[in-house]
């Protein structure tokens, strides 16, 4: 099987992600590992509703021939947002403490979040 993932750092990688689920409309607050960012972010975009998941990785390596990597990852997750997907309300690199996508405010905004 070929490798949809782009691997580039040896220690475990977690990221939080909270969200609203578009199909409960709750608020979820989850953790994802991989070996990588690249891969904790594969692992958390296969168990969401988002419009990056296995398919659109496999269409990446087609297109360009290698793995997918964290940034085109987030980059994508960022443009799609909400858009009748689950709606990304905060991303964390645990790891670092980064916060990759932080909607909080906007979200907060619309009277919907009070986290």
């Amino acid at each position: 099987m070929k490798r949809l993932i782009r691997s580039s750092v040896d220690h475990p990688i977690k990221v939080e992600v909270v969200y609203e689920s578009i199909t409960s409309g709750r608020i979820e607050d989850k953790v994802y590992e991989g070996a990588t960012l690249s891969e904790a972010l594969a692992n958390m975009c296969v168990n969401m509703i988002v419009y990056a998941d296995e398919q659109y990785f496999e269409e990446y390596y087609e297109m360009y021939g290698e793995p997918i990597d964290a940034e085109d990852i987030l980059r994508r997750l960022e443009r799609t947002n909400g858009d009748g997907c689950d709606y990304i309300i905060t991303l964390t690199d645990l790891s670092t403490g980064i916060n990759l996508i932080d909607n909080e405010d906007y979200f907060e905004d619309e009277g919907y979040y009070a986290g």
